[in-house]
């Protein structure tokens, strides 16, 4: 059993994690250059430093209100969200519900955990994770702790050559690079909570994800939100450690050149920029022939056409990214895996949604395996390297978010044809 970690394990604050201080020095290096520079350049550089010390202050505070309760600051989490709804709250109770009802926002997690699947060694777990998933939505948290602690313990044995499920893991060999997991109070601190041993049983109602005790049968009444909850946590925070060595493990980039900081900066802000230009929109079509009434009616007719032909090849080039690079896009095997069991037989589109720059939702109804179904296609608007675009405003394609119909339709799944 390891020792009880200290401090020494992670950064003392967010504000010492490597890519904020590179960032910080060059904030501050503009700065000094600022009567050199345009008024809107100036400007840009001062919002850009409000928004890194607020991000510092959020995870050093998270940690303040929440570290002692072992929940973790992963890269998935608003900033805004934990600000104005969780960590303002009058007690440490009150702020533990806050982050259960991050967790219990079953569309958010759906968007949360599609990052995840871009490591080959979740996607193989990616059914357990749906399941656990709907267990939480559906309030059999005992099962959801179950199968996530499963999906931990794999997921950390295979992504290192290391071979050592989470469980047998040490503090000393979690320290994540770059990131609010490596904080001194984040995953390294909470391992020894997660691994200690219990050799009575405990029966009173158990609020932590005390692994060993859980799996051993010695803690009985761990079925709620918040262990659940925890769980959740902490698969995010296992999979921004993975992250973490990936980016370590990358040669360092070359000291950027103030200019090539200040075009940067100029960037984000075109972007910001086109942000406030777009407008939400939404409709409803009052015909079958009325699809090419928006761009992401186009692209629901262009899909569903070609999962209606089993054309696995094309369809799988409809998906969104996941990461960079081509290992994150969706592979024709991939695909029909997922969709063979389902025949699309027919489809009508019926309405869409854009309620985000980057985000849109289509209604539809499809007939499958001779019964027909209500579904909804949830798709992202992106350039050919995978960034998000400004849907109308920058150029770009709608992506399905989802590899899976049984997303587009939870009742699909009493038809599949395996």
């Amino acid at each position: 059993m390891t020792a009880t970690p200290d401090e020494s394990f992670g950064y003392q604050s967010a504000t010492d994690m490597p890519s904020f201080v590179e960032m910080k020095k060059q904030v501050n290096g503009l700065k000094a250059l600022r009567l050199f520079l345009e008024k809107e350049d100036r400007q840009r550089i001062s919002e850009l430093s409000a928004q890194m010390d607020l991000l510092a202050d959020t995870v050093d505070r998270f940690y303040e209100v929440l570290g002692s309760r072992h929940w973790i600051f992963h890269d998935r989490l608003s900033i805004t969200r934990l600000k104005d709804q969780v960590l303002d709250e009058p007690t440490i109770d009150e702020a533990e519900i806050a982050m259960c009802r991050i967790y219990e926002d079953a569309e958010l997690m759906r968007i949360m955990i599609l990052p995840l699947m871009r490591f080959p060694e979740m996607r193989a777990r990616e059914t357990l994770v749906n399941h656990a998933l709907r267990d939480f939505t559906e309030k059999r948290y005992y099962a959801t702790v179950l199968t996530l602690l499963t999906v931990m313990d794999g997921f950390v044995n295979d992504v290192q050559d290391v071979r050592r499920g989470l469980h047998a893991r040490d503090a000393t060999e979690l320290q994540a690079w770059d990131t609010a997991v490596g904080h001194h109070m984040g995953l390294t601190a909470t391992q020894a909570s997660f691994r200690k041993s219990y050799s009575r049983r405990i029966d009173e109602e158990f609020f932590d994800l005390a692994r060993n005790g859980i799996l051993h049968g010695n803690i009985t009444n761990y079925d709620n939100v918040i262990v659940a909850s925890k769980a959740w946590n902490r698969l995010f925070a296992v999979v921004d450690w993975a992250s973490s060595l990936e980016k370590a493990a990358k040669p360092k980039d070359k000291e950027p050149t103030w200019g090539e900081v200040v075009e940067r900066i100029r960037s984000n802000a075109e972007f910001k920029s086109k942000l406030d230009e777009w407008e939400a929109s939404s409709g409803t079509l009052k015909t079958t022939d009325a699809c090419d009434t928006h761009t992401s009616t186009r692209a629901a007719v262009d899909f569903l056409e070609l999962w209606a032909k089993s054309n696995w090849g094309h369809l799988s080039t409809r998906f969104m990214r996941l990461g960079k690079g081509s290992s994150g896009n969706a592979t024709p095997k991939e695909i029909k895996s997922a969709f063979s069991p389902y025949v699309l037989e027919s489809f009508v589109v019926r309405s869409y949604e854009v309620q985000a720059p980057a985000v849109a939702e289509v209604s539809v109804d499809i007939v499958v395996n001779g019964e027909m179904f209500p579904a909804v296609l949830r798709m992202t608007y992106t350039n050919e390297d995978g960034d998000t675009r400004v849907e109308g405003k920058q150029e770009g394609s709608w992506k399905m978010v989802f590899r899976s119909p049984e997303v587009y339709s939870r009742d699909i799944v009493k038809v599949a044809k395996y």
